[in-house]
């Protein structure tokens, strides 16, 4: 019986096999050969993969040289025949999308929002393939647009319908005036040739393993089908469930479950070259060649798939580049924007710093001075290539040779990946720039170490020639983000090919790849609704017009997809079926069928849980503390670069691994990279206008009119202009009025001492360097003033808490014992006394410290704090000193590792690196 659609050829001409038979071995035997000599016959698949399966049967076959067949796709015999008929080049589908904007502008339809071709590059893109699709099924303009007035259709579509009717007349007629043909259109145009037969050279001509054709294919077809030597044949739909198959199903938690499965069907496998693995979702490709195939050499297996350009490392640097671009406001870099792309790994690992570890050092170095030495938002170009090299060098101790490294560093990622992108000509210009990004990445990164990256290097090089060459090359756009916008838009559907050696190893394919070939094991991933089959609804034409006009529908499709699926599966001796299965994901339609098959034959439901495998992870949830960090001689050489500061020593005594991370390791919460006004912006900004007001009352008496509100809110203005632009957002605006606000109310409580007492500010913000105990203490003091001839040191505190600051007799010497306090303290400000008193020979015991804190409720004397009112500051700095001594000596001991706290609920809740180590389950102590 000759299977519906295909009752135009005649039956003795079709040759109808089994689901189970290899159709290579079936075309084997209808191929006319002279000797080896196969070249007088023609094959013609749907795809172009099983061309090379062929060609291994026939050398297996003749067992000596041959000459092959002429193999085609369906697509390539086509486009060859038409090139010998007709004149017409084919179109690139980006022009073909630029003739219908044109159209749509021309005619003034399209709205505000796809008025600029960068936006409407998606749409289009939805329009031309609608637009081939009517075309190649030979719908004509006349019954389009009597369907469109005869049948009633949704009120969103309705527009949409009647728009496409009148693109779909002009398109058509401006490709055919260009002298320009789509692939839909080389298939009508051969379908309308009666002279056909007389352009095949070829004595034999044979079709392979279609199933569904559209109106133009048969057409085609027709004609070609009174050839003498015509053969079509078909595999027809089998049996999965049957009895000399065995089937075994999987539901995992995710796709990292599934990978699981797999590595171990793969280990339990003698022979692999048999086994072929299907991927309809290509997202899963990477985690299983990073898990699911490791124990595999490259050379074991063989992947043919496309995958996605926006899933690669590279788009995400061009993202990354392209924000630092868009981010600029009044040609000034958004430091947090900046920031983000030098910590792309392949911004990060450029050659031209001299190394990763040394590369990974200046870095951290720029951080802390774009961070810390330079605290504003925005920087011009001209500062961070002249004067942030001497302030990393003067920060970190750098050599001349290498401030000149890190300028040229700078100055290069510049010239070559910022600066091009700020003057933009046009599309051409734009991918032209593009295509310099990846050859400088390429010549001075370590981006070309990854075994991928000149593959899908060359998917973005060949994306951005279609550009360049395309009809809307010289096209301009009005600002910089269309263009950014156009190339989101055109990688975003976007394929690199992954291909290797087609007929060798393990074969990993993507679900159309298939088609045709049969293996003795099938693995088949992702058989989830939605991911298999994938079937998207057409929003331009609902189903019921779709169903007049003699469209495929959904339902046409999944029977495409299930065919394809059936004659697969049905080929194998053993197959695999994997699904994820959890709250948002169920197993697929085809999967269920299978299971209704399996039910019917035994004539009872199944229990799922004894036919279908249910894969679990094993998960610990006891709670681990963190291990202590032994000392060896790669600590050692980093202890040697660090630079102490009060703060380290506080840290250090609460927990010796924080220390490790944050001063050993010089690691630093990815938070601090941020965007808008958070928690320590404000501790920031604060400080530098405090620091601003007071450097301008340097070594001259504050009296009370020296504390001028006017002063202090231009230099907020100031500080907030050049941290975040001339105009502020409603958040921006708000958080500076609310710090205006505060900082009129410090300025009125000094303005309060300074009437009484004689006030001298000896310095703001000054960087103190000094040796204590055998250490380097590097440090800045928020103010030292001199009042009535006794020197002070405030520091500021943003925060309104108090009682960690109070040093106490027993919580000192709890910590000099090595046991935890009760609560943690500070040693702040007892050591900037000790330090400051050191650098410039005076006695400590003269100098008084304070804490300041601005968060209270009220500003007054109870905002002040003296570190050493309860135990007075000769014993206080003696306890202090010993405790310091004490802590310096540990840290210099390799026999001390760095440890956790033993009371991590009094730590580690508010820890940047609990992430690191894992006491994310700690709770305060207080809450209990």
């Amino acid at each position: 019986m000759i299977p519906d659609g295909f009752e135009f050829i005649d039956r003795e001409k079709i040759v109808i096999v089994d689901s189970s038979v290899n159709l290579q071995e079936v075309v084997i035997e209808y191929l006319k050969s002279d000797g080896s000599d196969f070249s007088t016959n023609a094959v013609v698949y749907p795809g172009r993969r099983p061309a090379s399966y062929l060609r291994q049967k026939i050398a297996k076959k003749t067992k000596k040289v041959f000459i092959p067949p002429v193999i085609y796709s369906m697509d390539d015999f086509v486009l060859d025949l038409h090139r010998r008929l007709f004149r017409s080049k084919p179109i690139d589908s980006l022009d073909a999308i630029y003739i219908i904007y044109k159209i749509c502008q021309e005619r003034l339809w399209l709205s505000e929002t796809f008025a600029d071709f960068s936006i409407f590059l998606s749409l289009g893109q939805r329009i031309l393939s609608l637009l081939e699709e009517l075309y190649i099924e030979g719908v004509t303009l006349e019954r389009l647009r009597e369907i469109e007035y005869s049948i009633h259709v949704p009120s969103y579509s309705s527009n949409n319908f009647r728009f496409l009717s009148t693109i779909y007349s002009e398109f058509y007629k401006r490709i055919e005036d260009s002298g320009f043909c789509t692939r839909s259109k080389r298939y009508v145009e051969l379908s309308e040739r009666d002279d056909l037969l007389t352009k095949i050279d070829f004595e034999r001509i044979i079709f392979v393993g279609f199933y569904a054709l559209t109106n133009s294919e048969r057409k085609i077809l027709s004609k070609l089908s009174a050839k003498d030597g015509f053969f079509f044949i078909i595999q027809k739909e089998g049996e999965i469930t049957s009895s000399n198959r065995r089937i075994f199903l999987y539901s995992a938690p995710d796709v990292h479950g599934e990978v699981k499965i797999l590595q171990e069907i793969l280990r339990k496998t003698e022979k692999i070259d048999d086994v072929l693995v299907v991927l309809p979702r290509s997202e899963t490709l990477i985690p299983l060649i990073r898990h699911g195939i490791s124990h595999l050499k490259p050379e074991d297996y063989n992947i043919s798939l496309g995958y996605p350009l926006s899933r690669t490392p590279l788009f995400g640097f061009f993202m990354s580049l392209f924000d630092v671009v868009r981010n600029l406001k009044d040609s000034k870099v958004h430091i947090p924007t900046y920031l983000r792309f030098l910590h792309h790994p392949y911004a990060k690992n450029l050659h031209s710093l001299g190394g990763s570890e040394k590369t990974a050092t200046i870095l951290k170095q720029i951080e802390n001075v774009l961070e810390n030495v330079l605290p504003y938002s925005f920087s011009d170009f001209e500062y961070l290539e002249e004067k942030l090299p001497g302030r990393i060098a003067n920060f970190s101790c750098l050599s001349t040779k290498d401030e000149t490294i890190v300028r040229d560093y700078i100055k290069g990622i510049h010239a070559n990946l910022f600066l091009p992108f700020l003057d933009i000509k046009s599309v051409k210009d734009f991918f032209r720039k593009c295509s310099e990004v990846i050859y400088y990445l390429s010549e001075n990164s370590t981006a070309s170490y990854d075994p991928f990256f000149y593959r899908y290097a060359q998917g973005f090089m060949n994306e951005f020639e279609r550009a360049k060459n395309s009809l809307f090359g010289e096209l301009v756009f009005e600002s910089r983000d269309s263009y950014f916008n156009f190339f989101v838009r055109l990688i975003s559907s976007s394929f690199f090919p992954f291909e290797g050696d087609l007929t060798r190893g393990l074969q990993i394919l993507g679900f159309l790849e298939t088609r045709n070939l049969k293996f003795k094991r099938v693995v088949f991933l992702d058989l989830n609704e939605g991911v298999f089959p994938d079937l998207t609804e057409d929003y331009f034409i609902p189903y019921k017009i779709r169903k007049i006009l003699g469209l495929p529908t959904e339902k046409d499709r999944e029977g495409l997809l299930y065919y394809y699926f059936n004659t697969l599966l049905c080929g194998a001796e053993e197959v695999h079926l994997l699904f994820v299965e959890n709250t948002e994901i169920i197993r697929s339609r085809f999967a269920e069928r299978i299971v209704w098959e399996m039910e019917k034959k035994i004539g009872k439901p199944l229990d799922d849980h004894t036919f279908i495998r249910y894969v679990n992870y094993k998960v610990s949830l006891s709670n681990v503390l963190p291990r202590p960090k032994e000392k060896d001689q790669s600590v050692f050489k980093l202890l040697e670069l660090v630079r102490l500061s009060p703060t380290a020593i506080d840290d250090y005594l609460e927990c010796g691994i924080r220390f490790y991370y944050k001063y050993v390791l010089g690691l630093k919460a990815e938070e601090e990279i941020r965007e808008g006004i958070g928690r320590s912006d404000i501790g920031t900004i604060v400080h530098l206008a405090l620091k601003t007001f007071f450097e301008r009352k340097l070594n001259e008496r504050i009296l009370p009119h020296s504390f001028s509100n006017e002063e202090m809110s231009e230099i907020l203005d100031e500080i907030f202009k050049r941290r975040y632009g001339s105009y502020l957002d409603g958040r921006a605006f708000l958080v500076k009025r609310q710090i205006e606000k505060r900082l009129h109310h410090v300025l009125d409580y000094m303005r309060k001492h300074a009437s009484s007492d004689t006030i001298r500010v000896l310095s703001a913000e000054t960087f103190i360097e000094e040796e204590l105990y055998g250490a380097k203490f590097a440090f800045r003091i928020d103010l030292v003033q001199e009042r009535n001839s006794k020197i002070e040191i405030i520091d500021f505190k943003t925060s309104g808490e108090s009682s960690v600051y109070l040093l106490k007799s027993n919580v000192l010497k709890s910590l000099l014992e090595r046991k935890d306090p009760l609560k943690p303290v500070k040693l702040q400000i007892p050591l900037y006394v000790l330090l400051y008193a050191k650098k410039f020979d005076l006695d400590p015991t003269t100098i008084r410290g304070f804490y300041f804190f601005l968060g209270q409720k009220f500003l007054n004397d109870k905002c002040i704090l003296d570190p050493f009112s309860e135990m007075g500051i000769r014993e206080g700095l003696e306890s202090v000193k010993e405790l310091t001594k004490s802590a310096i000596s540990e840290i210099k001991d390799p026999s001390f590792p760095f440890s956790p706290p033993a009371q991590v609920s009094k730590v580690c809740v508010s820890c940047s690196f609990k992430h690191l180590c894992g006491t994310l389950w700690v709770k305060s102590w207080e809450s209990r």
